[in-house]
């Protein structure tokens, strides 16, 4: 079992968040990848950036 997201950073410290997507998880693909673009700390992977999924809704 892999939770999907966990908390990160606990105690004041910093962490770091991993989110794992599957091809059936495309419904949330584009969703996620303008998330990632309006966020300051967060990046974009190449594989997210390039599926069609995450082009358009």
């Amino acid at each position: 079992y892999t939770h999907r997201i966990g908390r990160t950073g606990r105690a004041g410290k910093h962490g770091v968040a991993i989110t794992f997507l599957a091809n059936s998880d495309e419904d949330v693909m584009y969703d996620l990848r303008q998330m990632l673009l309006k966020s300051s700390l967060a990046t974009v992977p190449p594989e997210l950036n390039r599926h069609e999924a995450a082009q358009s809704k």
